[in-house]
């Protein structure tokens, strides 16, 4: 049995691509100054994140690092 879950796996696609674009930009965001989008195969609808969800991101990065 996989020991992920499926959201557990996007929220770990997210991270690593904010964290990415931190590092290429040299610059820390704030959720209010990017978007984030998603499209799951489940449903596959492109779904903007919305702020609280993109700072809970940033917020995970920062006590990462």
């Amino acid at each position: 049995m996989d020991i992920y879950t499926f959201d557990c796996v996007i929220d770990i696609l997210l991270i690593t691509a904010i964290s990415a674009l931190q590092s290429v930009l040299q610059e820390d965001f704030k959720a209010s100054e990017i978007e984030v989008g998603v499209v799951r195969k489940e449903d596959p609808v492109f779904k903007v994140l919305s702020t609280e969800e993109i700072d809970e991101h940033l917020t995970a990065i920062s006590e990462r690092d």
